[in-house]
């Protein structure tokens, strides 16, 4: 009786624990939207970095370092990137709303342990 009893308890929330809730999943993938993140050497992200396409402005980076590129799948652009006291960053980007842009930025005190361990 107590097995039959325990085993009871233990079903009940493994077999509610897997109940649906009736509510379908939102897509979060966009056509014309390509997620991007900037970190920095230290693997932080790196948050209000001006994000700039083709020379114009685009928006900033949030808090965890994240932006969308808006753009039409299959085109080319360069994105460049500015933060005070960060060494600016550009590079040349093919959209695909599949894949997700990694940008690592460093500033003075990361570029100069960088050149330490390096030298040691």
């Amino acid at each position: 009786m107590k097995k039959v009893l325990c085993s009871m308890l233990l079903l009940v929330p493994l077999l509610t624990g897997c109940a649906t809730t009736g509510r379908t999943v939102k897509r979060i993938d966009k056509e014309d939207s390509m997620y991007s993140m900037i970190y920095d050497y230290d693997n932080n992200p790196v948050q209000e970095v001006r994000v700039y396409l083709n020379g114009k402005y685009a928006g900033e980076s949030d808090v965890q370092g994240r932006f969308l590129i808006a753009g039409t799948p299959g085109t080319d652009f360069t994105v460049s990137l500015e933060k005070p006291s960060y060494e600016p960053l550009s590079a040349y980007i093919h959209f695909d709303p599949l894949k997700v842009a990694y940008f690592k930025m460093g500033n003075a005190e990361q570029f100069r342990r960088l050149a330490e361990d390096n030298l040691s």
